[in-house]
Parts: C-alpha cells; sequence; structure tokens
C-alpha cells in the first residue's frame, strides 16, 4: 500500500509538472494573429522613424555634431585615448556642409529675412577656404570619452554605408537610419514584455508595443547613444520579471541578464539604475523564498550573473583608469563644461527641497520623457498644454498604480494566494472552480510584483536624474544652470521605458475600470496615439519644409 501511493503521489506530481509546463508555453504562444498586429505595429513605428529622421536635418541641437564624431573615429577604427579628443576633420567637413542653422536661428534674423544658401552650394574654393580655417581651431569633443557601446554599433553600420559606396548626406541619414530596426525590436521586445507579465490584459499586451510604436520622442530622430538604451534595458526588464516569477532559475538566464545590464552601462552610465532593479528582484525572491539558501544552484546562478557583468564593465573600467585617469571618462566632459563638484552642505541647498522646484523638474522631466528635447529656431517643439498633459497624466497613472500596490499588499494576509484543493466529494466542477480561483490569486500576485519593480525601477532612476542634479554647481553652463540647476533630460528615463510605460497602461486601466466596459483603457489608448501623432505632425510643421533635410540635400557627390 505505501509504495501504490507513493507511486500515485509521484504520478500526480508528474502530471501537475506537464499542466504547469504545457500552461506556461501556452501562455508564451504566439498566434499567427498577434504576429500579424506586432507586425503591422513594427511597420508603422517604423515608417515613423524613417520619417522624421528623414525631415530633420542636421545637426540638432542634442549634440548629434559630437555623436557623429565618435561615430565616424569608431567606424576607422580610431578608439578614444588621451589626446584624441579634437573633432576629427572629415567629421568638421560634414558639420560644415551638412549643418542646418535652423535649430538655433530663424530665417528673420539673416539679411532679407532668408536663410543663406546650403554650404554645399557655395564655390569649391569658398568651401576649401572655410575647411581650412576650421580645422585650424581645435575643437573639441566632449563626448569623446563616453561609454563605448553605441558608437561601436553605429560605427560598424556607418563604415557597412561606406562600403555600399554611400558618401555625404547619404552617409549621414543612413547612419541616423540605423535607428529603424533598433525601434522596430523596441516595440516587438515591448510586446514580449507584455506577454510575460501573469494575467495582463488586452490593455497591457497590446497597449504596451502601441505606445512604444507611437511615443513622439524625437532623440529616436538622430544621432544619440541614448537610441539603443531601450534594447537591453528592456531584455533586462523581461528577464527580472521571468526571475521574480519564478519562471526563470537557471544560470543560462542570469547569465544574460548579466550581459544585458553590462550592455546598457556600455551604452550611457545614467543607466546604472538597473542596478538598484536587480536589488529589487533580490529582495523579491528573498521574500518568496523565505531567505536567501546558499545552494550549488544559488552560487552557479550567482557566479555566471557577475563574470557576465564584470567581465565587461571591468575592461571598460580599467582601459579608461589607463588611458585617461578617470573610471567612467566622465570627467573630461565635466571639466570642458565648467561644472564642478558641491561640497556637502552646499548639496541640500538645493531647490529640489521647494515646492516650485520639485514641480520644475518633475514636469519638464516628464513632459520631455515623452516628446524630446529638439528646438527650430532655439524655441522647443512643444505645446505647453500636451506638455502638462504629458506631465499630469504620467504623474497621476503612475499614482494610481502606487495606491493600487499598496492597497493589495496593505490587504494581502486576508487574501488566500495559493488555496489548498482539498480531497472531498464534491463535483469535479466545484474542485476547478477552486483552481481557477487559486490561478487567479496567484496570476494578481503576480501582476503586484511586476508592479512593484517597475515602480521601483522608475523611483530610482528619477532620484538618479535628482542626485546628479543636486551634486554639481553648473557654472555658466547654459543647460543645466545655476539659475535652473535640473537635468530635466527625460530621454535619461528611457532605461526605464518599459516599467514606466506599464505602470502608465496600470493605472488607467485602473481607472477606467471604474467606468464599466463601454470604453475601455485600450480605446484610450488607441485615441491617444492618434492624437499624439496629429500633435506631432502639427508642431513638425515648420521642419518640413527645411532645404537641409533629406528631401533636398545630396545624398551622394557633391557639385555638377
Amino acid at each position: 500500500m505505501g509504495k501504490g501511493s507513493a507511486t500515485r503521489k509521484i504520478v500526480r506530481g508528474g502530471r501537475a509538472a506537464n499542466v504547469h509546463h504545457e500552461e506556461e508555453r501556452s501562455a508564451y504562444a504566439v498566434s499567427s494573429r498577434e504576429w500579424r498586429i506586432v507586425a503591422l505595429l513594427c511597420f508603422i513605428a517604423s515608417l515613423r522613424i524613417f520619417f522624421f529622421g528623414a525631415v530633420f536635418p542636421f545637426f540638432n541641437n542634442v549634440d548629434e555634431p559630437s555623436h557623429f564624431d565618435l561615430i565616424w573615429k569608431y567606424s576607422q577604427w580610431q578608439i578614444p585615448a588621451q589626446g584624441t579628443d579634437r573633432i576629427s576633420p572629415e567629421s568638421l567637413r560634414m558639420i560644415f556642409l551638412f549643418e542646418s542653422p535652423e535649430y538655433f536661428r530663424k530665417a528673420e534674423e539673416f539679411p532679407k529675412g532668408r536663410l543663406p544658401p546650403p554650404a554645399w552650394l557655395l564655390p569649391e574654393a569658398y568651401k576649401n577656404a572655410s575647411l581650412k580655417r576650421l580645422n585650424s581651431v581645435h575643437i573639441v569633443n566632449y563626448e569623446e570619452y563616453s561609454p563605448p557601446l553605441y558608437y561601436f554599433v553605429a560605427g560598424r553600420w556607418l563604415a557597412f554605408g561606406e562600403s555600399l559606396g554611400l558618401k555625404n548626406g547619404g552617409l549621414l541619414y543612413w547612419t541616423r537610419f540605423l535607428n529603424i530596426p533598433v525601434y522596430a525590436l523596441a516595440v516587438l521586445l515591448a510586446f514580449f514584455i507584455g506577454k510575460t507579465i501573469p494575467g495582463s490584459n488586452r490593455s497591457i499586451l497590446w497597449g504596451l508595443p502601441t505606445l512604444v510604436a507611437f511615443m513622439p520622442q524625437d532623440v529616436f530622430y538622430s544621432l544619440n547613444s541614448d537610441v539603443l538604451t531601450p534594447l537591453p534595458c528592456g531584455l533586462a526588464y523581461l528577464l527580472m520579471i521571468r526571475i521574480i516569477l519564478g519562471k526563470a532559475s537557471d544560470w543560462m538566464h542570469w547569465a544574460l541578464m548579466g550581459a544585458c545590464i553590462a550592455a546598457a552601462v556600455l551604452i550611457k552610465t545614467a543607466n546604472v539604475p538597473l542596478l538598484a532593479m536587480l536589488m529589487v528582484v533580490l529582495l523579491v525572491r528573498a521574500v518568496d523564498t523565505r531567505g536567501i539558501r546558499f545552494s550549488r544552484k544559488a552560487v552557479l546562478n550567482a557566479s555566471a550573473f557577475c563574470a557576465s557583468l564584470v567581465v565587461p564593465l571591468g575592461i571598460w573600467i580599467s582601459r579608461n583608469l589607463a588611458t585617461v585617469g578617470d573610471w567612467s571618462g566622465s570627467d573630461h566632459k565635466i571639466n570642458l563644461l565648467g561644472w564642478t563638484y558641491k561640497s556637502f552642505a552646499d548639496i541640500f541647498l538645493h531647490p529640489i527641497f521647494t515646492p516650485f522646484g520639485l514641480g520644475h523638474f518633475l514636469h519638464n522631466t516628464l513632459s520631455s520623457f515623452w516628446r524630446g528635447e529638439f528646438v527650430w529656431g532655439r524655441e522647443g517643439i512643444a505645446s505647453v498644454y500636451v506638455d502638462y498633459f504629458y506631465s499630469v497624466s504620467t504623474g497621476v497613472f503612475l499614482g494610481v498604480s502606487t495606491f493600487s500596490l499598496v492597497r493589495f499588499y496593505k490587504n494581502r494576509p486576508a487574501r488566500s494566494l495559493q488555496p489548498t484543493i482539498r480531497k472531498s466529494p464534491r463535483k469535479k466542477s466545484a474542485a476547478k472552480n477552486d483552481r481557477s480561483i487559486g490561478s487567479a490569486a496567484i496570476t494578481d500576485e503576480g501582476m503586484h510584483k511586476v508592479l512593484f519593480l517597475s515602480i521601483c525601477g522608475v523611483s530610482c532612476s528619477v532620484a538618479f536624474m535628482i542626485a546628479l542634479s543636486m551634486v554639481f554647481d553648473f557654472g555658466n553652463c547654459v543647460y543645466p544652470s545655476r539659475e535652473k540647476p535640473f537635468f530635466t533630460s527625460g530621454r535619461l528615463l528611457l532605461c526605464v521605458l518599459y516599467p514606466a510605460l506599464l505602470c502608465y497602461i496600470y493605472g488607467l486601466d485602473r481607472i477606467m475600470s471604474r467606468f464599466g466596459n463601454r470604453v475601455t483603457s485600450m480605446h484610450v489608448i488607441c485615441a491617444l496615439c492618434v492624437l499624439l501623432t496629429l500633435n506631432e505632425l502639427y508642431l513638425s510643421g515648420p521642419v518640413f519644409g527645411s532645404v537641409y533635410n533629406f528631401f533636398h540635400i545630396p545624398l551622394g557627390k557633391l557639385g555638377p
């Protein structure tokens, strides 16, 4: 009897495990209809990035000349070292020939109220003399020692374009159009993140990739290291979700997550809040398993993670220390911009601790997170009313998500998260109903774990930007300045793009659930995407006629 009972238990356990794996596989299965919708969203996003990337001329106000110079150097295998911070002659040539004055000047500021003719139309002798004067000046690239991964990838892309015979304006836009496949992958990644979240309804499953596809963040229309940020950060976020849900515990997941975090930091040091999110993952797992267990498997996972994280970062840091004497390479930029570190006492005299200062920081950061930072004629390509919508709606929906999370865990003791199905002579339908209740409760728990991770990630990123704003005296720098000592570049929050949008959608969904099913949050998201696109087209209207953009500049050989 004992053997028979044990055998039946093993069989039942095996069946339960098989059922669990089957359910997990079905949850991640993508139907042909879903593939078609995702492909459509990726196609629309690619069209958007191509169109706006083409209509905006070179070189924009978000440090695009510096980024291009570094991309060019990497394409020629000119790896930055001590004393290599001078802008290269070829970069100066491209900047002189194709830079639009429209970002910083208005037509009425020129004689007869008209822009001067583009430099590529000037006589050859005049161009050569101007370039000679430019090359005689030591113009420094303050992005020279930035983390290398984006510049290496973009440099290889530029070199590939050169091998195809592209040159001049064609080569410039070819380099910028790297953003098209990158952004399509970002939309695809958003779909798989939504697919991974337990209990994600249609609003989360489709709202996440839809918002990413239509998000009017203009950094993706330019050359900038932030362009690559969503991919490693999003993949790391996806792996973190699987780990906190207990769906990924083998060493390969941990190794891949370490590699993703390392890649994110090697793109931009502002992505270090991912390490804080990792601490949240470890905390959640420790609570779930009632402590940290130093098993053989745990040691293997930790070793794989540390190796994949520390080795690439260690190589980069060691090289920086050996070549420029600074672990991150940022001291060079800080010195050129005239920033200095404050004393400990002065740090806490920052205006961020006033209601006006905090409001200014949050409003400008959240609005630029959505729309970017481009200017045209020295004026931001933005609407005051739309900016308030961005900042207020983001604050409200994140607040609703936080309130929902707190209420869930406050009432948690009253919940039965893993109800036991007792043997009883009840009908099968009743037992099945019990199992469905238990599954729903566990799913709800998983959703709130992901929400907790997301809110912590967004909070850490915002806190990191506040800390950066507080520690520096910005001297005579224009942005940030002593008068407004705030880092309000929303693109620095792209490391938490997916967590932020998830909280946004969840908060919207909680509010819309109060109004019944007639108008769902997915309807609101679709309407919002249409309005965002129309607003972006309207605000960018003056750019479309620029004679410096893709549709007007010479894409190949100059001259007759």
